[in-house]
């Protein structure tokens, strides 16, 4: 098994309350270490630009592409949180 970070940048869209907003990416943290293949999930970044970065575990580029894609889909479902941006290091992956 292989190990790599993804990296989403995300932006909140929601009201401007901050309660509101770390409840809503405590909520999205949860979800996400919930899914097959993750192994830790960390929120960062700033209130204006967080960010969260998922250690996962996979076989090969097939099961890294599903996890990924899983994570996108439960990210673009959470109400008022947006990708802002994706990274990962394709060379842990390939």
């Amino acid at each position: 098994m292989k190990q790599t970070v993804f990296k989403f940048d995300l932006r909140y869209t929601g009201p401007d309350d901050a309660t509101g907003q770390t409840d809503t990416l405590q909520q999205l943290v949860q979800k996400l270490s919930l899914l097959a293949g993750v192994l830790s999930v960390e929120q960062t970044g700033t209130r204006n630009l967080p960010a969260i970065n998922l250690q996962v575990d996979f076989a090969d580029s097939k099961a890294a592409t599903g996890i990924h894609r899983q994570v996108l889909k439960a990210i673009e479902q959470t109400e008022h949180v947006m990708i802002a941006g994706v990274s990962t290091t394709l060379t842990d992956i390939f």
